[in-house]
Order: C-alpha cells, then structure tokens, then sequence
C-alpha cells in the first residue's frame, strides 16, 4: 500500500464532511432537485408493488411503527424502516436514475436514508440539498476507485457503493466532522453488500433498501461512538480491496470535468434495467420510420459486453425478466408498446405471443467496438432491404428537454397514486426545496391522502 493509497478515505471523508450549499452552482442545485423529484416519483408507484407489502408485513409484525413518512403509503415506521423500505420501493421498477462513474443507481440510496433523516431531524431544504449531493460524490469518487473489476467480480454497486454513499450523506445532514464521518464509511463498508446474482428477483430492489438503511444506520452509530475501520476505502482487507479490485486513487480524487460528477447523472424514462435503454431507443426511432415488425427478417443488436450477463435473459418468463432482456427489449420498441409504462413489466406481457414471435428473430452482438453508453440495430427485411439506427444513451446530458421529462414522467407516476392536485403540490415543494424551514412538509406530501 503507497502513501497516496492511505490518503484516500480521510480524504473523501473530508470532502464529504465539507461540503455546503453555499458552494454550490446552481446548476448542481438544479441537479440535485431533479434526482430528488424522479426518486420520489419511483419511489411512490414501487410501494404499490407486491414485494413492498410482503416487506411492510413483516416490519409491521416486529412492531417496526414509528414517526417516519414512507412516500407512496399510510404506514409510519421507525427511521432505519422507512429507509429500508422506500430505498427498496424506489428501486422495486428499476426507473431510477444513475451514475456512470458509481456503476450503478445513484439516488435510491442517498434519498432513501436522507429524506427520512431530513424529517426526523426537521432539517430545511439547504441542507438537504447539500447533503444529498455529497452522498452523490462520494458514490461517483468510491465506484472510480473501485474500478470496473468490482462489477465484474459479481458485486451490485447500487448496493455496495450505495451503503458508503448513504452514509456521506446522512454524515454531512449531521454535521459529523471529518474523522467521525471516515469511522462511519467503515461501519458502512463493512455492512455493504449486493449480488449481481440477484437481478431479475425481488432481491435485487433491496439492495438499494439495504444500502439506505444501512449507511443511515452507520451515520448514526458513529455519531454515538461506535467505531469501525477509518481506512476502509484502501485497507488490505477493506472495502474495496475485498471487493476484487486494486484502488484506482488517482481516478477517485481527481476533478471532474464539469466540476461536479452529479452533472453527469442518467435518468431513465424506461421502466427497464440501463442496460436496455440503446437498444429502445434505437427500436423507437426504427418504428418511427414507419417499420411494421411483420416485414422483419432479422434483427441484429450490436451492444458493448458489460450488460452481456445481465440483460441477456432469452426467454423471459415475468415482468421482472422483461427488464433484462433485450431480446424482449427491442421486441416492444418495435411494435411500440410503452416501455415508459411500469404496467408494461407484467407476466402477462411476457407471454405476449407477438413479443414471443419477434424475439425468435433477434441476435444479440457482444463487442467492444460500442461503447458502454452506445448500441446499434440493424433490421433485414424479407425483401433484403437494410434499415439501421444507433443511439447514445448519455445523449440526454444537458439537453433543454431534461426538466419537462422529468416533471411530465412524476406527474405520469405520482398522480395516480396522490392525485394530481397534491402531486401538484408535492412537486412545488421540491421544485422549491432550498427555501423549505423543513423538509417535514414535503415527505408528508408523499403520502397518499386518500
């Protein structure tokens, strides 16, 4: 272990414990409002799924009640529940944004621990905001310095990565100083989990349930004394190193280059895993065209292998499996179902025999020549004619479009299940967030009324 090695998580626990609204441009504020409205939309529909009820029952059975608003449903839980139940609500659709840097879905965590901890405390929009962009770029700086490897290791960073971000955040609401805020990220590393294994299962959605809850939890034992490693970033048997990769400090430290990394942050308006999102899009613009799916001979995806254990299920056989499969993927941009729907992700579209039909015509290309964010379709038609398009899923970065699309896909989420009049208000509030005196008044706006 070098010396810059040994540096790493004082350092990042003292940017964390630094860090204030006061510092930041506007358009991080900006920014920051909008990961907050989209995780409140998410979050309000996924508590209507089924494993939402099955986890709420068994909070409930241990006594598990307390002050706590959980967006989307009537039940108050203790802190540390309401955590883990809206950062797996949030997650449940798998329609939350995320970050290229982290590897992951940046926001589930963070506001998930942050917006129950803003209320218990009473804490006001300033530091709210504050707070959840340093969870923000502590996620970004430990998915760099965890390096691609931790992904490939197996390892779900919305769950790993998410615990230590959880922790900044709750740390900074806090006020923790910088010593106390590194004892926390060891409490939180050691505590960090999430399995790749996991996805197309109800365990996926907790991990980012699990990281909310458990980073809150770190925050806070370390406030009371409770100690843990204060170099777990880079220790031999810490976090990232146990995680199956060698600390890339220098990538974790540096600058980014618009100054802050949560401008680099990725909404999605699919209600299906990242991954997916180039070959939709792509698929969308061919219908667009004027395509009819029944003159397609073949379909051939080009795609970058990073997604290829994790979007490629063949057949899929639930709502949960559609969402990675992008044989299924591309089938419904073709024949243009709503892919912005969650309804969309049901078992009985996966058993949709025009979906079935065309997918037996699509081959799915693994290359390095895409990058990452990049994928490519290439139609055959039965008369030999080639149609192909390609999309970019970082395109969407500082497109004037980004707030209308955020604001109409809450409204299409939140309206439903608040009604329009207090989804109306809901997002007035947030829209507002940094003149809140209490954040108090916004979470119980996510709660259903009625």
């Amino acid at each position: 272990m070098n010396e810059a090695d040994t540096l790493v998580t004082a350092a990042l626990a003292t940017m964390t414990s630094q860090l204030q609204f006061g510092a930041l441009p506007d358009d991080v504020v900006d920014m920051a409002k909008l990961c907050i409205l989209d995780w409140v939309a998410v979050a309000i529909l996924g508590a209507s799924e089924p494993m939402i009820d099955l986890m709420l029952g068994e909070a409930l059975q241990r006594e598990a009640r307390g002050d706590s608003s959980v967006p989307g449903r009537t039940e108050r839980l203790n802190l540390i529940d309401a955590a883990l139940i809206s950062g797996t609500a949030s997650h449940a659709l798998d329609y939350d944004d995320g970050s290229a840097a982290m590897g992951g879905h940046a926001s589930v965590g963070i506001a998930s621990a942050l917006l129950p901890l803003a209320e218990h405390r009473g804490s006001d929009g300033r530091g709210t905001i504050a707070a959840f962009v340093a969870g923000y770029e502590l996620a970004a700086r430990v998915g760099l310095l965890a390096t691609a490897d931790h992904y490939a290791q197996g390892f779900h960073p919305t769950g790993t990565v998410g615990t230590l971000a959880a922790a900044a955040a709750s740390a900074n609401l806090m006020q923790l100083n910088e010593q106390t805020t590194a004892v926390a990220f060891g409490i939180a590393g050691t505590q960090a989990a999430g399995l790749i294994s996991s996805f197309g299962t109800m365990s996926k959605p907790l991990h980012a349930g699990r990281a909310a809850a458990n980073g809150l939890l770190a925050a806070r034992l370390a406030d009371c004394g409770f100690t843990g490693r204060s170099d777990t970033l880079e220790a031999p048997y810490g976090f990232v190193r146990s995680h199956g990769a060698a600390p890339d400090v220098e990538r974790a430290l540096e600058s980014p280059s618009r100054g802050f990394h949560i401008l680099e942050n990725v909404f999605k308006f699919h209600a299906a895993c990242g991954g997916t999102h180039g070959v939709i899009e792509s698929g969308r613009k061919l219908r667009s065209r004027g395509i009819e799916p029944r003159v397609i001979r073949r379909v051939t995806a080009r795609v970058n292998p990073k997604f290829s254990r994790i979007c490629n299920i063949g057949e899929p056989r639930s709502g949960l499996e559609l969402k990675f499969s992008y044989r299924a993927m591309i089938d419904a941009a073709l024949l243009g179902y709503d892919t912005s729907s969650p309804s969309l992700f049901s078992d009985k579209t996966a058993h949709d025999p025009a979906l079935i039909a065309l997918r037996d015509t699509v081959e799915v290309e693994f290359t390095d020549e895409m990058a990452q964010s990049c994928s490519q379709l290439c139609l055959e038609m039965h008369d030999g004619t080639i149609e192909t398009e390609g999309f970019d899923t970082r395109q969407q970065l500082g497109s004037h479009t980004l707030k209308p699309r955020i604001a109409e896909k809450f409204r299409s989420l939140a309206a439903d299940v608040l009604g329009s009049e207090q989804a109306d208000e809901l997002r007035d509030r947030i829209v507002r967030l940094e003149e809140l005196e209490d954040v108090g008044e916004l979470m119980r706006l996510t709660v259903p009324r009625r």
